[in-house]
């Protein structure tokens, strides 16, 4: 399996722009980020002959339509021959095949981009308790936040639920 994130193509710049460049066309910006995403996965599955692609960018497919990680990975599952999926839909096909119906969600991200998530995640048919985040606006803070930040947050969150 590869896993394509935000240090083999730079998600965090291309969802910035894909959103705020004026004079470009957001969906042309979108499609190509992800021509050039695709020549990559491409390359990567001949050298590794890889079973199975995931990429990275809940926050971007937050933004877009609901639906738009699910089409994308259909796509490049199309094209490559192998699965490929956003890691959101990963995450939600796993809380499904857990039967899990209520969740709590800590994220590194700042209130906007939870509350998006929020609502792609009561889209996909569950009920977020409580949602939280460490406003972290930029990857390069990410590891700014101590190791054990996500337990903490997700204790917290747990034990205010309902």
């Amino acid at each position: 399996m590869i896993w394509l994130g935000d240090n083999d193509a730079n998600l965090a710049s291309a969802t910035t722009e894909y959103v705020s460049s004026p004079g470009n066309s957001r969906i042309a910006h979108f499609e190509d980020y992800y021509r050039n995403f695709i020549a990559k996965v491409r390359q990567d599955l001949v050298d590794n002959n890889c079973d199975a692609v995931i990429f990275r960018g809940s926050p971007l497919f937050t933004r877009l339509p609901f639906g738009s990680d699910r089409q994308m990975g259909q796509r490049l599952t199309e094209k490559f021959g192998v699965p490929v999926a956003a890691g959101l839909t990963a995450e939600v096909e796993a809380l499904k095949a857990m039967k899990i119906k209520k969740v709590v969600v800590g994220t590194p991200y700042e209130e906007e981009i939870n509350q998006r998530l929020k609502r792609y995640l009561e889209a996909s048919g569950f009920e977020v308790l409580q949602i939280a985040g460490y406003g972290v606006r930029k990857n390069s803070q990410l590891t700014d936040l101590p190791v054990h930040a996500c337990y903490k947050i997700a204790k917290r969150l747990y034990l205010k639920a309902p």
